[in-house]
Order: structure tokens, then sequence, then C-alpha cells
């Protein structure tokens, strides 16, 4: 689908007066003054446009044959020098593949003065180069040639498209596909009293090309004339006309309009603008304020013209400016499209929000319409591995609009969940059954998965839970092991990255008790109910406050201890656990000794 403004038909037009004029030499080169800087008009790519890897062509809307050379600036850095009659272009690396890159071009006159283009920021798609000049030949009543131009040097493959019949469905997957650097394709068997139709696209592991032309193998254009033409005021001087384009061949599309009186009567129609195939959706601007207007558009055919519905719009009785400064980003941390704008007026009732597939031939469709002065919001709802185009407009409370503000492009890749965060561990059976619990940060994950390891075997998958889990309890594990685990998220074949990691607990020592001897000395006793701590730990602290202190460690099978540095009078706490390099167990109980203040 192509998107016209008049405007761009008649800038076009001067453009092509313009070039006549200098070839022939009736435009002389105009010399600047040194200090001032002239504008350079870039036609192609300007913000909002999706450029490819590799070679760029850059085309400029007005050259001046007074500029001698032209230098091109890529992210503030210079790529090289052209002179005025060769070719501009940059060159953008695949490692630029869904981000935005900044160009501009400076022009030099030979006098010395300089001539400057606007920064533009322009989107980088790792998809390939679409096809062009699709073309069919009848090899005979049977078969049929396909030849299209290779223009991807990315393409993993050529995937070519057919519709059987006057239906024009293509369906949901490709007719064939074909290795890569394809640029024909023969289709035999074919009915010779069907019409068949194809188009071309160019595939890579980023996704599809745009289609290229279509062709069919009967050569007659449709005949169904467009539909559902609609007509929205955009301010007080322009319109916005949309309509369904249901013929296959056409050479463009005729919009004619006319005034309408105060009872209703259509005036004289006029020719608006000619657009080319494909287009559906244009803009008519320099009409009258607070006026009643008419439109009809017709597809241009071989041999006639049909014409649509007939649509009717009162331009607004005001101009309201519109938005500018769209910039559309995926935000990684808020896993949405962000979106930010300039609001440039008070006398909005709200913002609508548009949105499309880029490439594809889908018109703009209203995402939401958000409070007044909103000058942020956040696309949640969105396919991945999908490039969306947005634009956005005013809403008036007499239910017109202003006009659009820019468009930009947002790529939003393919993402794994959010990773779980926070796991615990908590035992529930000493050495045989844990409880793990974590925090579930996506929203997206089609599952978790548990990975388990032990100090002699690596990581493996150990359970796979459900969506929104957030606990599993572990059981029939062996006491004498240490278990390793970690979990992650998973959204059918992207995972996460894994969560922290916990360990299973030694089985800790029972029965612990103390005695005290006359000397005073403490005498701790306990009973060891694992077989595979690396030691015992022994902590104390004074009864009633302060921390812990570690004051003592055994060795392993040890099942006794003597604290010697005790005073009389004093009461002191006690707890220990076994450890090992790794884990430790639970504390015991904690067990109060009161010293004796004589002997």
């Amino acid at each position: 689908m192509k998107i016209m403004k008049i405007n761009t038909k008649i800038s076009l037009f001067i453009f092509a007066l313009i070039s006549l004029s200098y070839f022939y030499g009736c435009v002389d080169a105009e010399s600047t003054p040194p200090g001032e800087v002239k504008k350079i008009n870039i036609s192609y790519p300007v913000t909002g446009d999706t450029v490819y890897t590799g070679k760029n062509i850059i085309i400029l809307n007005t050259p001046d044959p007074g500029i001698g050379q032209y230098e091109i600036f890529v992210e503030g850095q210079s790529v090289g020098l052209f002179p005025k009659d060769s070719t501009l272009y940059f060159t953008v690396s695949q490692y630029a593949i869904g981000s935005k890159v900044e160009y501009y071009i400076n022009g030099y006159y030979d006098n010395g003065g300089l001539a400057q283009s606007e920064k533009q920021k322009v989107y980088v798609t790792g998809s390939p180069r679409p096809p062009t000049n699709l073309s069919l030949s009848t090899f005979n009543e049977h078969e049929i040639l396909l030849f299209w131009s290779d223009n991807a040097d990315n393409e993993t493959s050529y995937e070519v498209w057919r519709s059987v019949g006057n239906n024009h469905s293509y369906g949901g997957e490709p007719y064939r596909v074909l290795l890569e650097n394809s640029n024909n394709f023969r289709d035999a068997g074919l009915d010779q009293y069907t019409a068949y139709y194809y188009k071309v696209c160019a595939v890579n592991g980023y996704g599809r090309s745009k289609f290229s032309n279509e062709v069919s193998s009967n050569g007659e254009s449709g005949r169904d004339a467009p539909t559902n033409l609609k007509a929205e005021a955009l301010g007080n001087s322009a319109v916005l006309l949309t309509w369904k384009d249901n013929s296959l061949t056409e050479n463009g599309f005729l919009v004619k309009m006319t005034l309408i009186d105060a009872n209703g009567n259509y005036g004289e129609w006029v020719t608006a603008a000619v657009y080319p195939p494909n287009t559906e959706e244009a803009i008519i601007d320099g009409l009258l304020p607070s006026t009643a207007y008419a439109f009809q558009v017709f597809a241009l055919l071989q041999n006639n013209q049909p014409g649509s519905n007939i649509a009717t719009v009162v331009t607004g009785t005001s101009y309201i400016p519109a938005p500018s400064n769209l910039v559309a980003d995926f935000d990684m941390d808020e896993r949405a499209v962000k979106l930010t704008w300039n609001d440039n007026t008070t006398l909005e009732y709200g913002t609508e929000i548009q949105r499309k597939i880029y490439g594809s031939d889908d018109v703009f469709e209203s995402l939401t319409t958000t409070e007044p002065d909103q000058t942020l919001y956040y696309d949640r709802n969105y396919l991945p591995g999908l490039t969306y185009v947005y634009r956005v407009r005013y809403v008036t409370a007499s239910g017109t609009y202003s006009m659009f503000s820019n468009q930009d492009t947002a790529y939003v890749p393919l993402l794994p969940p959010k990773p779980p965060t926070n796991l615990d561990i908590e035992e529930l059976n000493p050495g045989t059954a844990f409880l793990l619990t974590w925090e579930d940060n996506s929203q997206d994950e089609t599952h978790f998965e548990i990975w388990r390891a032990t100090k002699t075997t690596d990581y493996a998958l150990y359970r796979s839970l459900d969506a929104n889990t957030t606990n599993y309890t572990v059981t029939g594990l062996n006491r004498d092991t240490v278990y390793y685990f970690k979990v992650r998220a998973v959204n059918n074949t992207l995972a996460s990255s894994f969560s922290n990691e916990v360990r299973t607990l030694l089985v800790a020592p029972t029965n612990f008790t103390a005695s005290v001897t006359s000397t005073p000395t403490v005498v701790l006793t306990w009973t060891d109910n694992s077989s595979n701590e690396g030691w015992f730990e022994i902590y104390r602290r004074y009864t009633g406050g302060g921390e812990f202190e570690r004051i003592g460690v055994v060795a392993p099978n040890v099942t006794s201890y003597t604290d010697d540095e005790v005073n009389r009078g004093t009461a002191y706490d006690y707890k220990i656990r076994a450890a090992s390099e790794e884990s430790v167990s639970n504390f015991t109980d904690i067990l109060t000794v009161q010293i004796p203040s004589k002997k």
C-alpha cells in the first residue's frame, strides 16, 4: 500500500522541470555567499524510512547544480566524498540491524559555500531487499515462466506465492520455496481455462521482504471498482481518503472531488489527483475551511474506469497543528514499543495512535486514543519479529482530526522471557525433600524449567512446569548428596537466562545438649545425622543480645566440643551446624547455658 499526497506530486513535477531546465542550460548555477548555509532536501531515505544492510542509495529532491561535491555523514562520521554527478549512497553494517542510524549530507559549492540537509534517522532491517520487475511469459497453454530481479545479497531463499482463480486468495503458505539467488520459476500443469496470479518475495532469518509486483497468467486487468471509500477531515484544509483496492493490474487511481452547497447539491466534479497502482490512502490538502466536499475514486484500467462509492466530508473550522517528532523504539525493560511525541496544542480531545505492519499491504489501524496532553504510550499488543509503522494525530471535541505526525518504525525482536529471580530453598524433610520458590517476572512464558546438578554431574533438565508456576517440592533425594538447582522461563524455543543457584542442605545435628564443669567449662554434645559433612561449626554469643560468633570447628564424625573460655556468673547461647565445601546444614535450636557464680 502506498500513501500519497497531492503536494508530493507537485514537488516531483517541479523537480522534473528543474532537472530539464538544468539539462538544457536554462538554469544558472546559483552562487552561495561564504558563510550562508543552504538546505539540501532529501527525498529518500528520510526519517521513518527503512534501509537495508549494505549499500543504500540516497535520492535528493531538488539537486542544486551549483554544488560541486557532496559529503555524507553517518552517526556524525564522514563516510566519503561524492562528485555532484555521482550516485550518493551509504553502507550499513549488519551489526546495525534492529537499530536506527542517523545520517545527513553536506554539499560544497565551487565558490566555497555550504549546503546541508537535515539529520535523518532511519531504521535498519535485516530482511532482504525485495525482488522487482516480476514478469510472466507463457511457455505453452499449461506452463508459464516467471522472471524477476534478484536485488538481495543476504536472502536464504525465495518464495513464490500463487493465487488460483479470481478470488485473489494467496493463503497462508508460499506455493514454492526456491534456493537463494533464484531469479526465475517454471510452473507446469496449469489449467488453460483458469487465471493464476503470482508474487515473489525474498526470505532470511529476519523475515520476508516486501512482495514484488503481481502478475497474472491471463494478462487481464481486474474489473472491480474501488470500494469502501471513506473521507475524514484533517484540520480545516485537508481530507484523508481511504479505500479498498479490488483491481489487480490497474495503472493507477484517479480521485475526483466537488463542492456541496447548502442544499446538498453537488457542483462540478474536478480531478483532485492521480495516484500509482496499489494506493489505498491519500491526503488531499489545500481545501477551504468549514466546507462540504464529495469525493470519488476510479481505478484506471486498460479499457474502463470503474468508480467507488461517493464519500462526503466537511472540513474543520479552525487549524490545529499536528503532533510532531514522533519517535518509536522498542523498550527492552518494558517489553513494549515506546512512543513519544511533541504536544503542539491545548485544543485536542486526545491523541489517536495508528499502526500497521511495515512492508505489508495493510492500511493503518487505530490502536487507541490517549488522554489530552499525553505524549507517551507503550504498545504491548504485538507479534515479535515484525516491524511496525506508527503515526499519531489529534482528535478534536467536534470529531475532526488534525493532520498526521511524521511516521516512525520500530522492530519488535524475538525476545526470551524475563528470567525468574530470588530462587530460594527450604528444607521440608532432612536431606530428602525441599521446597523451591522463585519470582515469576515474565508475562509470556509457556513453561518453566528446573535444572539440577551434583558435585559429580553436570546440570541437566530436571522438571518442566506450567507457566506462572512459582514453587515446586523436590522429593526422593539422597540425604548424603548435595544437589544444585536453578530455574529459567521458556517461551516455546526461547529461554531466559537462569535464576540464581541454590543447593540442598546437609542433615543438621540433633540432640544438642550442654553440661557445665566446675572449672568452669561448657561441654557440648550432639548426634551426627549426616555422613557427608566436612566439619562441624560451633557458634556462641552472650545471652540476651549480640551477634553469634564462630568459636570452634571440629572434624567430621566428632560429636562433642569443650568451651573453656567462659566466665562465672555469665549466660551463653550456643548453636551448631554441619558444614562442607559444598553446603551447610540448618543450625540446631539455640541452647542457653548459665555459668554459676561460685564453684
